[in-house]
């Protein structure tokens, strides 16, 4: 019981950390050479825990998350002039897969190939779902934007990748 107790101690301790004092630990945990290695082997072994359906889920929910109300808040008319409410429903729609955008970049950055390509295929996937399958009203007011932005995204991943690897994430535009 009092090894239970300890452990749970233990573990609030370590949730109360901020972000910026977790890293903190973690530089200091890599100064000796052993752990370093094992700490790099679980990041690593974190980031490769990639799956395009759960990414393509993750981006469908941000999407249809979006609020009409926004985007009715901030188009029309306004003391700048006025603002289409496709153009802003186009820009928070962008915003909203800008985490994942994010992502591939990140993975391309480290090296990470696989892991790259499966993030922008889950985007893909995620974007095409929502054109397919999306219900809120927002979708209403971005009729084209979902498809521009998948290419968008695509065009971006070929800017680095070889033709065949486009062409497969190309083709999860056309499923469905």
């Amino acid at each position: 019981m009092a090894k239970k107790k300890e452990e749970r101690k233990e573990e609030e301790l370590l949730d109360s950390l901020t972000h910026e004092m977790a890293m903190s630990v973690l530089r200091k945990l890599c100064a000796d050479k052993e752990v370093r290695r094992k700490l790099l082997d679980l990041a690593e072994a974190e980031l490769r825990k990639v799956d395009a359906d759960e990414v393509a889920e993750e981006v469908f929910d941000a999407l249809e998350a979006l609020d009409v109300e926004d985007l009715w808040a901030h188009s029309g008319r306004t003391r700048y002039g006025y603002e289409e409410p496709s153009e802003v429903g186009h820009t928070m729609a962008e915003d909203a897969i800008e985490p994942f955008v994010r992502d591939i970049a990140k993975y391309r950055n480290l090296g990470m190939k696989d892991e790259e390509r499966e993030t922008c295929r889950g985007v893909i996937r995620g974007l095409t779902m929502y054109e397919n399958e999306g219900s809120n009203e927002f979708k209403d007011w971005i009729p084209d934007s979902v498809m521009e932005i998948a290419a968008s995204v695509v065009e971006e991943y070929g800017e680095h990748n070889t033709e065949e690897d486009t062409a497969s994430i190309k083709s999860e535009m056309e499923r469905d």
